[in-house]
């Protein structure tokens, strides 16, 4: 199911200007509970997924978010190329 709600879609804007686009997943798999973190430039040049399985509080999704947004270390652990648009591709 796509979390949309709670500002979990909303973008988020880095100091140097750019636009970071989010997409987050959550659903039951076989009894795991896993979240997934769909993201891209405004530009759609770097995205990427990150999986948690485990379940994180949406303030920790959040942190994660700010991070991939702010940091192009811990953003390329994840980056990927993505199909588009996401919420058709990815469910």
């Amino acid at each position: 199911m796509w979390w949309n709600h709670q500002n979990m879609d909303k973008p988020i804007k880095t100091k140097d200007g750019l636009i970071w686009e989010f997409a987050v997943w959550h659903e039951m798999v076989n009894g795991v509970h896993q979240q997934k973190i769909y993201f891209w430039d405004q530009a759609k040049k770097v995205a990427g997924m990150m999986e948690l399985n485990e379940p994180v509080h949406r303030n920790k999704l959040k942190d994660k978010m700010k991070k991939v947004a702010t940091d192009k270390n811990f953003r390329d652990k994840y980056t990927c190329e993505l199909k588009f648009p996401i919420e058709k591709n990815y469910y």
